[in-house]
């Protein structure tokens, strides 16, 4: 029986490798490649107060919505927050129009809305390259063609659909169409309107990504807020809430080997105020501002931190 000798130089060799190679397995299983999660299209603090209310009839130009997400960690599975250097921005600053026609369908008033954003990035997943300082440029352009609203005497509530377009350039498109279907309720309190409560519930899904076998899972996003109307209803501050979930897994032969296929999900609370800037009644004429902040908190498989939306819109109401 042959006996297989190990010279001294491969015995060193294998003792130089062997603690290299270990090293290396567990930073691969503790960096984000452990945790990599793809993200979806809907933004998570968009939108707060009366989020199940349509605009009444007229054209809006919002110049632009201006959003921020300060994301300062990465959270996995269990809540924790990663290790390493993982904190990145998204900027966004989006034009937006928004149509409500007098024309009805089954009692509700038809509607549609464009936007073209313009952005530093698109977060694809919480394993991306990340950046601060990227520059701006063309993201993925967002077209809501059915919006249908309803009002009765202490509720509205509303059902649309919408698409993101893959049009973004380089790492500001997320390289797959996303496709919403939305509904969404206010219910006031009082008779006068005064106080209110809303919710509007999002389902995103996804096509297959642009040259690559990956599909991202479903996500269910929820958005809302209580507050309190003044002025004639013109001016409304309150709370405002946000809640997103992944609800089916991602999937494809692309996804990171090392991937534990769990579900993402984040959660925010916050404030919001909108005020006019002027109203002129005689020309149906009217100009508004709003602010919204959310704080996140136990997010899971997901980026955590801080969103900002600035708004300044000019109405034409019919």
């Amino acid at each position: 029986m042959q006996k297989t000798i190990i010279s001294s130089n491969q015995f060193a060799i294998v003792q130089t490798i062997f603690p290299v190679a270990i090293l290396a397995a567990i930073f691969l299983m503790i960096c984000a490649p452990a945790h990599t999660q793809e993200l979806g299209a809907v933004l998570r603090s968009d939108m707060g107060l009366k989020s199940g209310t349509q605009m009444a009839p007229g054209y809006y130009f919002t110049m632009p919505l201006y959003y921020n997400a300060d994301y300062s960690s990465v959270r996995g599975p269990n809540g924790n927050a990663l290790p390493g250097q993982v904190s990145t921005e998204l900027n966004l600053i989006i034009p937006v129009i928004t149509v409500t026609t007098k024309w009805k369908l089954l009692g509700g008033y038809y509607g549609f809305k464009v936007a073209e954003p313009f952005s530093n990035q698109a977060l694809a997943s919480t394993f991306v390259p990340v950046h601060k300082g990227n520059n701006y440029g063309f993201g993925d352009l967002y077209v809501v063609p059915i919006i249908m609203g309803w009002h009765t005497k202490r509720l509205d509530y509303l059902a649309d659909f919408g698409f993101h377009a893959p049009t973004g350039v380089g790492i500001r498109s997320l390289d797959m169409w996303t496709y919403e279907l939305a509904f969404g309720t206010t219910y006031y309190l009082d008779e006068g309107k005064k106080w209110s409560a809303s919710g509007n519930g999002t389902l995103e899904i996804h096509s297959v990504k642009n040259n690559t076998d990956i599909l991202v899972g479903d996500f269910v996003t929820i958005k809302g807020g209580v507050g309190r109307s003044f002025l004639k209803g013109a001016a409304t501050v309150g709370l405002v809430y946000s809640l997103q979930y992944k609800i089916t897994h991602d999937g494809g032969t692309d996804l990171p080997a090392l991937l534990p296929n769990t579900l993402n999900r984040a959660h925010a609370l916050g404030a919001e105020a909108d005020f006019p800037v002027f109203v002129k009644e005689k020309k149906k004429l009217a100009a508004f501002i709003g602010a919204r902040y959310a704080w996140e908190f136990l997010n899971r498989s997901n980026f955590q931190g801080n969103n900002l939306a600035l708004t300044l819109t000019v109405a034409k109401f019919d």
